[in-house]
């Protein structure tokens, strides 16, 4: 089987107890392929990292970004997750998770069959659902390398009232306009104070979607490491708390 996985030494290669175990609590017989992937290496960053599609979507026109697969269990996303994120994000009964991590996802489809199953793309913010491949044979095949240029932009930048009024505002968009703005920004650690504070309370809003919003922005400014550690322990005990937010735990992991 051709290369799929990132070496990474502190990902340890799954069991067959804990493949069994899988199985049995997502009652489904996981494919072959997937089971010698994880045993390789119990999830991890993709090598490859596109998928062609015959249709456009919100990543590109001719393909889906891949970024990482799930493993069984262990640090970060697992396919054994799919139950409450099937429930959280409204996504079809008898899938199985194996990539994504917020309104896009590929799974392994058992909706017509419970072995050998298709893999599909589903993104739900804009109801869409592709069958990328009749197996994960087949998509671990068409999977590729997308080399993406960077285009020179000049940076413009914001006035800190202008940043604080996008943070205030009752606009959603507005909003992520501001979080886009700092995060693309040559210096986001000029703004930690006012990121940790906005988005704190922003968990607190009494709108549903602006706390989702905020969660997830807390997981990618994490990612880019702007965000202290007793910020991180605060918003973790709000995730904790609020049930509509636990699916973002793992992201902080």
């Amino acid at each position: 089987m051709r290369k799929i996985l990132e070496i990474c030494n502190d990902i340890k290669p799954a069991t067959d107890a804990e493949i069994i175990e899988a199985e049995k609590q997502l009652k489904v017989k996981l494919p072959d392929s997937y089971i010698r992937l994880v045993k390789e290496q119990n999830g991890g960053r993709s090598i490859h990292n596109a998928f062609p599609t015959k249709v456009a979507t919100s990543w590109e026109e001719d393909h889906i970004q891949i970024d990482e697969f799930h493993g069984i269990g262990g640090e970060g996303m697992s396919i054994l997750d799919s139950g409450y994120l099937i429930q959280e994000w409204e996504l079809p009964e008898d899938i199985v998770l194996i990539s994504g991590d917020g309104h896009s996802w590929v799974a392994l489809d058992y909706r017509k069959r419970k072995e050998n199953p298709s893999v599909i793309y589903l993104d739900s913010e804009m109801e869409q659902t592709i069958e990328l491949a009749d197996s994960f044979d087949e998509f671990l095949q068409g999977l590729y390398t997308a080399e993406y240029k960077e285009e020179e932009e000049s940076f413009e930048i914001w006035t800190d009232e202008e940043v604080v009024a996008g943070f205030i505002s009752d606009d959603d968009h507005s909003f992520i306009l501001t979080l886009n703005y700092i995060y693309e920004h040559p210096n986001p650690l000029n703004y930690k104070m006012l990121v940790e504070e906005h988005l704190y309370h922003s968990l607190h809003h009494q709108d549903d979607e602006r706390q989702e919003i905020s969660a997830l922005y807390i997981t990618h400014f994490h990612q880019k490491n702007i965000l202290s550690p007793e910020f991180l322990v605060k918003a973790k005990k709000v995730f904790e708390e609020k049930e509509s937010l636990k699916v973002y735990l793992e992201l902080l992991k």
